[in-house]
């Protein structure tokens, strides 16, 4: 059964202008640990940003709640499995308090053209 489906759809020059602005201070905030990681160099790094970016944003409209108490920039991690589909990773923290019984299954989306990183997300109940 599905329980939320998140759009979300983020401008490259934004995010651009942000991490031009504020650097690392933007990146750390709306990034993982493992997520700057792997985070690309070069012209593919504004992409990737906004990608995360908007699958964040997405997720956070699928629960309902938004990004804020009960869900932070830093209980989500965007990665790729073994052929590059995106994966959504959640931190135990939030899992442990809104599925402990890890009956919810999360599937997302990301796209990317010129200026825009576009991401869905649907969390389904098991």
């Amino acid at each position: 059964m599905i329980k939320g489906i998140g759009i979300d759809i983020s401008d490259k020059r934004r995010i651009e202008s942000s991490v031009s602005r504020l650097g690392d201070q933007f990146l750390t905030r709306i990034l993982t640990p493992r997520e700057i990681e792997e985070m690309p160099q070069g012209t593919r790094r504004i992409s990737y940003v906004a990608g995360r970016f908007a699958t964040k944003e997405a997720f956070a409209k699928a629960t309902g709640w938004g990004i804020g108490e009960r869900l932070s920039w830093q209980d989500m991690t965007i990665t790729s499995d073994e052929w590059g589909k995106p994966v959504l990773l959640l931190s135990e923290k939030w899992l442990e308090t809104y599925d402990p019984q890890h009956r919810m299954r999360f599937h997302i989306s990301i796209s990317h053209e010129k200026d825009y990183a576009v991401a869905q997300a649907i969390i389904e109940e098991i």
